[in-house]
Protein backbone atom coordinates (compact mmCIF):
# COMPACT_ATOMS: atom_id res chain seq x y z
CA UNK A 1 0.00 0.00 0.00
CA UNK A 2 1.62 3.85 -0.77
CA UNK A 3 0.61 6.59 1.36
CA UNK A 4 0.10 9.81 -0.78
CA UNK A 5 -0.66 12.38 2.07
CA UNK A 6 0.11 11.85 5.33
CA UNK A 7 -1.82 13.90 8.14
CA UNK A 8 -0.90 13.40 12.06
CA UNK A 9 -1.13 15.28 15.16
CA UNK A 10 1.96 15.66 17.18
CA UNK A 11 1.94 18.99 19.29
CA UNK A 12 4.79 19.73 20.79
CA UNK A 13 6.65 16.73 19.47
CA UNK A 14 6.44 17.46 15.80
CA UNK A 15 10.07 18.72 14.66
CA UNK A 16 11.59 15.41 16.98
CA UNK A 17 9.06 13.15 15.53
CA UNK A 18 7.98 13.97 12.18
CA UNK A 19 11.31 12.30 10.39
CA UNK A 20 10.75 8.84 11.99
CA UNK A 21 7.12 8.15 10.55
CA UNK A 22 8.29 7.51 6.84
CA UNK A 23 10.82 5.32 8.03
CA UNK A 24 7.88 3.81 10.58
CA UNK A 25 5.73 3.22 7.98
CA UNK A 26 8.52 1.76 5.30
CA UNK A 27 9.06 -0.99 8.35
CA UNK A 28 5.60 -2.32 8.05
CA UNK A 29 5.91 -2.42 4.27
CA UNK A 30 3.93 0.41 3.90
CA UNK A 31 5.49 2.64 1.49
CA UNK A 32 5.51 6.46 1.93
CA UNK A 33 5.67 8.41 -1.32
CA UNK A 34 5.04 11.63 -1.15
CA UNK A 35 7.02 15.15 0.04
CA UNK A 36 3.42 16.08 1.54
CA UNK A 37 3.34 15.68 5.15
CA UNK A 38 0.67 18.44 7.45
CA UNK A 39 1.45 18.17 10.81
CA UNK A 40 -0.80 19.93 13.43
CA UNK A 41 -1.09 21.25 17.07
CA UNK A 42 -3.76 20.29 19.31
CA UNK A 43 -7.59 21.56 19.42
CA UNK A 44 -9.31 21.63 22.84
CA UNK A 45 -12.84 21.56 23.59
CA UNK A 46 -14.30 25.02 25.71
CA UNK A 47 -10.45 25.17 27.52
CA UNK A 48 -10.08 21.10 27.83
CA UNK A 49 -8.29 18.17 26.00
CA UNK A 50 -10.68 16.77 23.38
CA UNK A 51 -11.37 13.19 24.44
CA UNK A 52 -13.60 10.75 23.58
CA UNK A 53 -13.69 8.22 26.17
CA UNK A 54 -14.39 10.98 28.72
CA UNK A 55 -16.89 12.07 26.13
CA UNK A 56 -16.02 15.11 25.53
CA UNK A 57 -16.05 15.74 22.23
CA UNK A 58 -18.22 17.34 19.36
CA UNK A 59 -19.94 14.42 17.99
CA UNK A 60 -20.83 14.75 14.15
CA UNK A 61 -23.86 13.01 14.42
CA UNK A 62 -25.33 15.02 17.80
CA UNK A 63 -24.50 18.26 16.01
CA UNK A 64 -26.42 17.33 12.59
CA UNK A 65 -29.20 16.28 14.80
CA UNK A 66 -29.51 19.37 17.04
CA UNK A 67 -28.34 21.87 14.16
CA UNK A 68 -29.55 19.98 10.33
CA UNK A 69 -28.15 21.45 7.67
CA UNK A 70 -25.20 23.48 9.25
CA UNK A 71 -22.46 21.42 8.27
CA UNK A 72 -20.92 24.07 6.36
CA UNK A 73 -20.85 26.15 9.45
CA UNK A 74 -19.10 23.83 11.61
CA UNK A 75 -16.32 23.40 8.85
CA UNK A 76 -15.95 26.96 8.25
CA UNK A 77 -15.19 27.63 12.23
CA UNK A 78 -12.85 24.80 12.33
CA UNK A 79 -11.41 25.38 9.39
CA UNK A 80 -10.79 29.20 10.89
CA UNK A 81 -9.10 28.16 13.72
CA UNK A 82 -7.44 25.18 12.83
CA UNK A 83 -4.12 24.81 15.05
CA UNK A 84 -2.14 24.94 12.44
CA UNK A 85 1.18 26.39 14.04
CA UNK A 86 -0.45 26.86 17.70
CA UNK A 87 -3.08 25.36 19.99
CA UNK A 88 -6.40 26.59 19.45
CA UNK A 89 -9.66 26.19 21.10
CA UNK A 90 -13.26 25.43 20.32
CA UNK A 91 -15.43 27.56 22.09
CA UNK A 92 -19.38 27.60 21.46
CA UNK A 93 -19.40 31.42 22.11
CA UNK A 94 -17.09 32.01 19.66
CA UNK A 95 -18.63 29.45 17.11
CA UNK A 96 -21.61 31.39 17.18
CA UNK A 97 -20.15 34.92 16.99
CA UNK A 98 -17.83 33.73 14.03
CA UNK A 99 -21.19 32.85 12.18
CA UNK A 100 -23.05 35.80 12.74
CA UNK A 101 -20.31 38.05 12.14
CA UNK A 102 -18.02 36.41 9.72
CA UNK A 103 -20.35 34.43 7.58
CA UNK A 104 -24.00 35.79 8.04
CA UNK A 105 -22.87 39.68 7.88
CA UNK A 106 -19.85 39.47 5.87
CA UNK A 107 -21.48 37.06 3.41
CA UNK A 108 -24.99 38.72 3.38
CA UNK A 109 -22.98 42.16 2.84
CA UNK A 110 -21.27 40.25 -0.29
CA UNK A 111 -24.64 39.63 -1.91
CA UNK A 112 -26.71 43.06 -0.87
CA UNK A 113 -23.59 45.19 -2.71
CA UNK A 114 -24.14 42.60 -5.61
CA UNK A 115 -27.59 43.31 -5.85
CA UNK A 116 -27.63 46.71 -5.39
CA UNK A 117 -25.04 46.99 -7.76
CA UNK A 118 -26.85 44.87 -10.21
CA UNK A 119 -29.67 47.27 -10.05
CA UNK A 120 -27.90 50.52 -10.37
CA UNK A 121 -25.59 49.36 -13.48
CA UNK A 122 -27.83 46.71 -15.13
CA UNK A 123 -31.48 47.30 -14.41
CA UNK A 124 -31.89 44.87 -11.62
CA UNK A 125 -31.05 42.00 -14.40
CA UNK A 126 -28.12 40.14 -14.63
CA UNK A 127 -26.08 40.86 -18.05
CA UNK A 128 -25.44 37.98 -20.73
CA UNK A 129 -21.78 38.14 -20.77
CA UNK A 130 -21.44 38.59 -24.34
CA UNK A 131 -17.38 37.73 -25.09
CA UNK A 132 -14.46 37.73 -22.55
CA UNK A 133 -10.92 38.87 -24.20
CA UNK A 134 -7.96 40.09 -22.07
CA UNK A 135 -9.35 40.31 -18.94
CA UNK A 136 -12.57 42.33 -19.97
CA UNK A 137 -15.80 41.28 -20.76
CA UNK A 138 -19.04 42.98 -22.14
CA UNK A 139 -22.27 42.89 -21.06
CA UNK A 140 -25.14 44.84 -21.17
CA UNK A 141 -23.37 46.87 -23.54
CA UNK A 142 -20.93 47.97 -21.16
CA UNK A 143 -16.99 47.09 -21.03
CA UNK A 144 -15.38 46.26 -17.73
CA UNK A 145 -12.14 45.41 -17.23
CA UNK A 146 -11.29 42.58 -14.68
CA UNK A 147 -7.80 43.10 -12.69
CA UNK A 148 -5.83 40.44 -12.98
CA UNK A 149 -8.04 38.00 -15.17
CA UNK A 150 -5.92 36.85 -17.96
CA UNK A 151 -8.32 34.29 -20.91
CA UNK A 152 -6.76 31.89 -23.03
CA UNK A 153 -10.04 30.81 -24.42
CA UNK A 154 -10.47 29.10 -27.12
Amino acid sequence: MTIQNLFISLAKTTLFSLPDFPAMLMAHERIYSSGCCAANEFLNLENQKISTSRNWAIWLHEYLQKLPGKQDELRYVLTAIAPETSDSDFLWADYEARVNNELAAVFSNFVHRTMVLTQKNFEGKVPEVKQLHEGRFIGAGRNFKIPGAHWNGD
